[in-house]
């Protein structure tokens, strides 16, 4: 099949922790729904992702009957409610852009404390949280949750399987963590596609390509990190000014709509 098509789709409710794989999730102000809602921060209030703390990778979080659980290594859970804005509201930020979030309380900070051997809390997305995309290509204003910088990452299968053809040991899709898996077409169109319309009428536009971090050198089942795939991107695919690319952001002017595996994807420009 060469058409394009939606082939997978992941959220990441806890910034930097394990993916949830859907069939089918609808779009909503900052992505898509519940994608990168929570995140933990240290006592300083600064987030925390895989960059510095690589076992965030083996935090899997579930959502069931609006109570988000996290579940450790060794299989011991705790759960908070979703839509709960009780708790403190604390200033931290995103990278450059400051926010105001909701403290999810001191039980899930100590359950997640004693697991990260720090303390940490766990923030979340509340109604006072505002954080508009900086940067790229795109000619309307759009939000983005604790994402780093757009609402959508996505790449195509084809992109991941031509890096494979190069490495010794080929590694899986979640080492990218991306939003859309794209199958049919050719490798790295994502780079080149700058808008897009979904079989269900979602219109996503092109924001910019993503620059990679050692994030994608972690083996996400495993926390244990390596050279790959970065040493290898690094001796083909850069961009102008040196970084390492793979993949791209996108985002979409309206939401509400439902994205769904299995979609064509048709390219508008």
């Amino acid at each position: 099949m060469n058409i394009p098509y939606i082939a997978e789709l992941y959220i990441y409710p806890i910034k930097s922790c394990a993916a949830i794989s859907l069939q089918s999730v609808k779009t909503d102000k900052y992505g898509l729904q519940h994608d990168r809602q929570w995140m933990i921060i240290n006592k300083n209030n600064e987030f925390l992702t895989q960059r510095e703390l690589p076992i965030l990778s083996l935090i899997i979080p579930s959502i069931k009957d609006e109570q988000l659980t996290i579940t450790l290594p060794d299989t011991s859970t705790q759960s908070v409610p979703m839509y709960e804005e009780s708790g403190t509201i604390i200033k931290t930020q995103v990278w450059d852009d400051e926010v105001l979030v909701h403290d999810c309380g001191d039980e899930i900070a100590s359950f997640l404390s004693e697991y990260c051997q720090q303390n940490v809390r766990l923030v979340k997305i509340g109604s006072l949280f505002s954080r508009e995309v900086q940067s790229g290509i795109i000619d309307f204003t759009t939000e983005v949750g604790f994402a780093d910088s757009y609402p959508l990452l996505l790449i195509s299968q084809l992109t991941l399987d031509d890096l494979n053809s190069r490495l010794l040991s080929p590694i899986p899709m979640n080492r990218f963590r991306p939003n859309i898996v794209i199958n049919g077409g050719s490798a790295y169109q994502e780079d080149h596609w700058r808008k897009l319309r979904t079989e269900n009428n979602t219109v996503l536009h092109f924001g910019k390509r993503c620059s990679r971090c050692v994030i994608t050198t972690i083996d996400q089942s495993t926390a244990i990190s390596g050279k790959e795939p970065l040493k290898t991107l690094a001796s083909y695919n850069r961009d102008h000014r040196g970084r390492v690319m793979f993949g791209s952001y996108w985002a979409y002017a309206d939401y509400g709509n439902y994205i769904s595996v299995g979609e064509s994807v048709s390219v508008i420009e």
